[in-house]
């Protein structure tokens, strides 16, 4: 008679762990088809706008055609173009992928928080004008590399890596009070004179256009400077 009672706490305690696996199995199942649905159809739009609004608060304009959720890489953004568009003068950046990075210790508390930007695809375009009304233009490829925020309103260059005119460049550095870089305007000026910085930057862009490198070169350097006085950046090879 001993034996009934405890052969019933048995079925109700097996019945309670089938039920809670199947708990368990339809919560991952959940969270599985809630992946793939982030990762193809994109984030829903109020974090989308949270993040780009946490990106412009660093100084940086990103534009996309979708952000997504990717399994093990985190929040991915397609398409990116960074700038101003609008501005044909202006500087034009755009990549294939930009990756968003999150600081993990502050979503622990519920607090979304970026420290940066891995770069896949980059490509920059850059107008240079000389003494005449035509500009000689830069273009940068296969730009890769890592752009970190650091406080108070920093930006840290990181293995950032790109080629052009065939040489490989390797580059690192440090932009301070880089949420300036958001106010610059690019409006075309008077042709400068021949001793201007821009029309040495011009000529040498033609020289490099007409050279031809027998082996692969490479170029490691530095740039340094202040977003709030353009002409404080300089760059060191």
């Amino acid at each position: 008679m001993a034996r009934k009672p405890q052969s019933r706490r048995w079925r109700i305690a097996r019945r309670v762990f089938r039920w809670f696996r199947i708990v368990v199995l339809l919560l991952v199942l959940a969270a599985i088809i809630g992946a793939v649905w982030l990762n193809h159809v994109g984030l829903p739009d109020f974090l989308k706008e949270r993040l780009v609004a946490e990106l412009r608060s660093r100084g940086v304009s990103l534009q996309f055609t979708r952000m997504r959720l990717h399994w093990y890489r985190g929040i991915i953004a397609d398409d990116v173009r960074v700038g101003k568009p609008a501005e044909t003068n202006a500087p034009q950046f755009s990549a294939t992928q930009a990756e968003l990075l999150i600081d993990g210790g502050a979503l622990l508390d519920r607090k979304l928080q970026l420290t940066g930007l891995a770069l896949r695809g980059g490509r920059m375009t850059l107008p240079v004008w000389g003494t005449n009304d035509t500009p000689r233009e830069l273009v940068v490829e296969k730009i890769g590399g890592e752009l970190r925020f650091s406080p108070p309103d920093q930006w840290e260059l990181a293995n950032l890596h790109a080629e052009a005119f065939g040489v490989k460049l390797l580059l690192a550095g440090t932009v301070t009070n880089a949420s300036a870089l958001q106010k610059y305007k690019f409006a075309r000026k008077t042709p400068p004179d021949d001793k201007s910085a821009a029309a040495f930057w011009h000529e040498l862009i033609a020289k490099l256009e007409q050279s031809v490198f027998e082996a692969p070169a490479e170029i490691v350097g530095k740039i340094n400077g202040d977003a709030r006085d353009p002409g404080s950046f300089r760059a060191s090879i």
